[in-house]
């Protein structure tokens, strides 16, 4: 049911020995050992998010579209966390990274 609603083959929609191999695969990424040295890491991505933010509201208070600013913070999070690259500059008027778009495509 799951893969008819998600469309795809991900973690959340397989069972038995595929999602067993795809937890295994997983699993290091968030074991302590790997996680212990993250913190600097979301420090400088939300101090960067933070400067944007303020950026866009330093001339008067504004609407914001935080379900876009989540989606390019989560986005520099894995990015960086996991493939130790950057995909999203956060700045305001920052071209989109392509592989980040393509990541968010598919």
């Amino acid at each position: 049911m799951l893969q008819m609603v998600l469309g795809n083959k991900g973690l959340g929609a397989t069972v038995g020995a595929e999602h067993h191999r795809q937890r295994k695969f997983l699993n290091p990424i968030f074991g302590t050992a790997y996680l212990r040295h993250m913190p600097p890491l979301f420090y400088e991505v939300t101090q960067r998010f933070i400067a944007s933010l303020r950026t866009l509201c330093a001339d008067r208070p504004m609407e914001i579209d935080m379900s876009h600013w989540g989606t390019r913070v989560s986005l520099e999070f894995v990015g960086q966390g996991a493939m130790g690259f950057s995909l999203d500059s956060l700045a305001i008027d920052a071209k989109p990274n392509l592989y980040g778009e393509d990541l968010k495509q598919g």
